[in-house]
């Protein structure tokens, strides 16, 4: 069992903060009621959660909002998170001004020094270490799981797909993937789908720049290329046969040939060389101008005749946005600089290499003048040289493309077998994807109105289709009176958590949900939270974390007709409480 035990600071940064088993709530408080306020404008709930999620190793945008350079009063600070694993504890220490280094262990007094790759993996095998072999599960995927665990308002409030849990991009198959692994559903076949489907738009997209290059420097299409290497070879024939029957030509002369033929097909990669660096110099030197693309005068101008403070905002941020791009472009403008030395001095030594292949074939020209070949002869046999060379290097390309295409062709037959395969996986286990559907059903009835318009939906099913062999369907009722996205996100999830849980799966207890109560109404939030501790009474083995403002989940006693009533006393599940006065946010200060 893996749960979150507490926050805290060695040097006094923040209060600390302590986890128990159940739900556990941190509260906002306004002076003034709800505010609506989000990152670190806000007091400090969404702060505290980004917080976990940097202690377990978060490398995405939430690193921004702990960085000692912008915030200078992080410096010399540190953060230490302590968590359980099977009743062990174990701690990780990290300093702001230190990102590169993490400290971890069991005893706080002896940490050991790890580094964020070092650490993602420790971790990887701590908290995800189910031993089912029908599950394919890579280390490397730690940090795109721990996202379906730990979810901070900044990602849920841009989350449209319920599924997609992952911070970085994803495919549809990856997530997928994912999906069904913390489902405990097999998912071996899809990985691999993922992957081959990866593997070949890899492939189809090199063959379609070999042809695109194939079509830039000879002007035809690699059709016409086919019957034109039919010519070049018809006229090499002619050509050696005229050489052969007219001069008889001696073995020197074949020497000769050999080495022209070697050169000329060396001086064609020199100058395709050479003008691909030439257009690279060319367009590096075209973007050392600074661009404005956009009139911060004119936004602010239009926002101040919205309101003036929030006009003062967008001036302020604007700036500040300018300001960096004139900073990026001026180190551009340097790098561009070195970039453009290094491409001029491969160029010098193309254009010397060039120079010096250009006198050795005069040399080889010369040989067969000394030879008293006539004109004539020298005149056909460069011919035959420079036809043979054009011939080498179109077979270049058309054997690199057919290639290309071999492999595309076995790539489908690849992702053919994975696609059945899928279908192979999941047809068995159709009484444990029943099992997790009318948990699904039993959460969505739980919660949701019966007199809300459609109905719950949750399928997962194969398809022959190549394109889309497989599909997951999440669907809640229609509601005007709640944000559907975010709570279809919270059905989908306490499904995905509480399957974790009654099967006892050795992954996290813990599920941190932050702002996802926003545009929910209150009785749907108390049914939702007395179906979660119902779940607890029984298990008495997991967290749910939630962030919400004292207005989302508190009111009198005489709303209670209106909006039931908590099965607990939601007073002891409160954790922390912030409030809009500074020293009484999480970093005890306003900064933005």
């Amino acid at each position: 069992m893996v749960i979150l035990k507490r926050i805290f600071s060695e040097t006094g940064l923040f209060d600390t903060v302590e986890f128990k088993l159940g739900i556990n709530i941190i509260m906002g408080v306004y002076s003034k009621g709800d505010k609506k306020s989000s990152g670190l404008n806000g007091i400090g709930k969404s702060t505290l959660v980004r917080l976990i999620d940097y202690m377990f190793i978060s490398t995405s945008k939430k690193n921004k909002y702990f960085d000692p350079d912008t915030y200078s009063f992080l410096k010399k600070q540190n953060a230490i998170l302590e968590f359980e694993v099977d009743k062990q504890s174990y701690f990780i220490k990290r300093f702001f001004d230190e990102p590169d280094k993490i400290y971890f262990g069991k005893d706080l007094l002896s940490l050991e020094t790890y580094s964020e790759k070092e650490m993602k993996n420790v971790l990887s095998g701590l908290f995800f270490n189910d031993d089912d072999t029908n599950l394919h599960f890579e280390t490397g995927w730690f940090r795109d799981l721990i996202g379906f665990f730990i979810k901070d308002d900044m990602e849920t409030f841009d989350r449209k797909d319920t599924l997609n849990f992952v911070s970085n991009y994803s495919s549809k198959y990856d997530i997928y993937t994912y999906n069904l692994y913390l489902l405990g559903l097999p998912n071996e076949a899809v990985y691999r789908f993922s992957i081959l489907s990866s593997s070949l738009k890899n492939l189809q997209e090199e063959k379609n720049k070999n042809i695109t290059r194939l079509e830039e420097e000879t002007g035809k299409k690699i059709e016409e290329i086919q019957t034109d290497l039919a010519e070049i070879e018809r006229r090499i024939s002619i050509y050696e046969k005229s050489a052969q029957e007219t001069y008889k030509f001696l073995e020197p002369y074949k020497e000769i040939e050999a080495k022209l033929v070697e050169i000329s097909q060396e001086i064609s990669k020199k100058l395709k060389r050479f003008s691909f660096l030439r257009r690279n110099l060319d367009e590096y030197k075209k973007s050392y101008e600074y661009v404005v693309e956009i009139d911060p005068k004119t936004i602010t101008k239009e926002y101040i005749e919205v309101k003036q403070v929030f006009g003062d905002i967008v001036k302020k941020k604007l700036d500040e946005v300018m300001k960096f791009r004139k900073t990026l472009s001026k180190n551009r403008r340097i790098f561009l600089k070195d970039k453009e030395i290094e491409l001029e001095s491969q160029i010098n030594k193309i254009s010397e290499t060039i120079s010096d292949l250009e006198e050795k074939r005069a040399e080889l020209f010369g040989q067969l003048e000394q030879k008293k070949a006539l004109d004539s002869i020298k005149n056909s046999y460069l011919q035959l040289i420079e036809e043979k060379a054009k011939k080498v290097r179109l077979l270049t390309f058309v054997n690199q493309i057919e290639s290309l295409e071999k492999d595309i062709y076995e790539k489908i037959d690849q992702i053919n077998d994975a696609i059945q395969n899928i279908k192979a996986q999941l047809n068995p286990i159709q009484k444990q994807i029943n099992e997790i559907t009318n948990l699904f059903f039993e959460i969505t009835k739980t919660v949701v109105s019966s007199t809300e318009g459609g109905k719950a939906v949750f399928t997962i099913k194969p398809s022959p289709d190549m394109r889309s062999p497989l599909k997951i369907t999440v669907e809640i009722p229609k509601s005007k009176a709640l944000g559907k996205s975010r709570f279809k996100i919270i059905v989908y999830d306490l499904s995905v958590f509480l399957n974790i849980i009654k099967n006892e799966r050795k992954l996290p207890n813990f599920l941190v949900h932050d702002g996802v109560f926003h545009s929910i109404d209150i009785k749907t939030i108390v049914d939702t939270l007395n179906y979660v501790n119902s779940k607890f009474v029984k298990y008495q083995n997991f967290q749910y974390i939630i962030t919400a403002n004292e207005s989302e989940i508190t009111f009198p006693d005489s709303k209670k007709e209106f909006y039931g009533e908590y099965e607990f006393d939601i007073d002891d599940c409160i954790r922390a409480k912030y409030t809009d006065d500074p020293k009484q946010m999480f970093f005890k200060r306003s900064y933005n």
